[in-house]
């Protein structure tokens, strides 16, 4: 399964507002593979497959991001997102709404915000 738009613009915003650079991300941005994608209703987990460009940080670091939203669609709908890291490699995103708003069927504009 590939990545959506959506995933592929949030990985380029957490490399950039992170500060690690972007290059091999770009050159393999088609490549990333989804291994799971599950919905909960207000939001969703995505697992990716273990690229060499997801590597962010040491083999021996693992921990969790926030750092930016996105609003969704013309309803602007608020959204937060999370960053799992394991073992040196972004392995996870999950990605919720605020509020009682469920996530959309589809994602068709999205304005990201710090």
């Amino acid at each position: 399964m590939k990545a959506t738009d959506l995933e592929k613009d949030l990985l380029i915003k957490f490399f950039e507002i992170n500060q690690i650079n972007t290059g091999k991300l770009l050159e393999s941005l088609y490549e990333i593979e989804v291994l799971e994608r599950d919905y909960t209703g207000s939001g969703f987990f995505t697992t990716f497959k273990k690229l060499e460009c997801l590597r962010v940080a040491d083999s021996k670091q693992s921990y969790d991001c926030e750092g930016f939203g996105a609003k969704l669609n013309k309803e602007k709908i608020l959204a937060g997102f999370i960053f799992y890291i394991e073992k040196g490699y972004l392995e996870t995103l999950e990605g919720f709404t605020y509020g009682l708003q469920e996530w959309p069927d589809s994602i068709v504009c999205y304005e990201f915000f710090k």
